[in-house]
């Protein structure tokens, strides 16, 4: 799917993956964001596939609060002030390593921080049982997508997509009276 993911891309969108098992394993190891080309592309699967292996635990605010840290000019320190602005998180479980493990109100809340500040968005997508609400919120309040994604016929939460149009007129309604 990621090999598919990247051919879709266009070659100068700049990105970085983070894997988030408590030994994060990451791409580009530099902490700057490397650039969809063919060679910049063909570099970083050739990592994913020698580096990265399964895992069993999920380690769900260590992954972004490195995903957070990856800016343009490779200064973690700017990061309230430059850093990647759309974050594809995609997961298959809930928080169960790592900090704030037993804590997601402190992800959801650092990750709503991060998206008010930076005007970052959140694009998540929930395979099978996952952390429903806690993926629902990060894309919510950053105006980004959730997607809960599953095997047909099996049973789950509901998928819920139709909270942009609420959200919208909600920040429509703001404008207009900041207007006023």
């Amino acid at each position: 799917y990621l090999r598919e993911f990247l051919k879709e891309l266009p070659e100068t969108t700049e990105l970085a993956f983070v894997f988030y098992h408590p030994e994060l394993i990451v791409y580009p190891q530099n902490g700057k964001l490397f650039r969809n080309t063919a060679t910049g592309r063909d570099k970083a699967l050739s990592f994913i596939d020698e580096e990265v292996k399964q895992r069993a635990t999920t380690a769900m605010y260590d992954g972004l609060k490195r995903a957070w840290g990856f800016v343009k000019d490779g200064h973690p320190d700017h990061n309230f002030k430059k850093g990647c602005e759309t974050i594809i998180f995609l997961t298959d479980g809930k928080p169960t390593d790592g900090e704030f493990a037993k804590r997601p109100d402190r992800i959801r809340d650092e990750a709503w921080l991060l998206s008010m500040v930076r005007g970052m968005r959140y694009y998540v997508v929930g395979i099978h049982r996952h952390s429903y609400e806690l993926l629902k919120e990060m894309a919510k309040t950053s105006r980004g997508l959730y997607v809960h994604a599953q095997e047909p016929g099996v049973p789950d939460e509901p998928q819920d997509l139709d909270f942009w149009p609420e959200k919208k007129k909600a920040f429509e309604k703001a404008r207009e009276k900041r207007k006023k």
